[in-house]
């Protein structure tokens, strides 16, 4: 069995053999002019080809053209218009919006302003209603006011 100090002497030793030869204090001067001619060299011999900027040119117009627009806003819709004297939502409620042909006369009878020569007829609509079924606001779809006789003779 080896002792400490023969542990000791041995990783010396073998530290000792695993060491490289100093590197020198001062680089030669024939080296450094080496590595500088050929820098230089590199630098002054390049050189971009026409052909290679045209190509790009023709890339970024490529990709200028064919880029993604922006797309148009969509057209606003008018807003909800509340139904006089109706509770509002509660917090809690869930409510759904329903499209549906209301009749002219339904709307004036809710309080809604009409402005119409045909109060005989249906407007479509989209109608928020609450869960407990009650309408409580109104959205007016523009369009032409539909006839009610013709309407029930299809």
């Amino acid at each position: 069995m080896k002792t400490r100090q023969d542990l000791e002497t041995a990783l010396a030793a073998l530290a000792a053999s695993d060491q490289l030869p100093p590197a020198p204090d001062v680089v030669p001067d024939a080296l450094i002019s080496e590595f500088v001619g050929q820098a230089d060299s590199l630098r002054a011999g390049w050189k971009p080809a026409p052909i290679a900027l045209a190509a790009a040119a023709c890339l970024l117009a490529a990709l200028l053209l064919l880029a993604p627009q922006p797309a148009p806003p969509p057209a606003r819709q008018p807003a909800f218009v509340p139904i006089p004297y109706v509770a509002p939502l509660a917090p809690y409620e869930r409510p759904q919006v329903v499209r549906m042909d209301i009749p002219m006369m339904a709307l004036m009878a809710a309080g809604l302003e009409v402005h119409t020569n045909d109060a005989g007829g249906h407007v479509t609509a989209d109608v928020l209603i609450g869960q407990d079924g009650r309408a409580l606001a109104i959205r007016l779809i523009p369009g032409p006011i539909s006839d009610t006789n013709r309407r029930y003779q299809e």
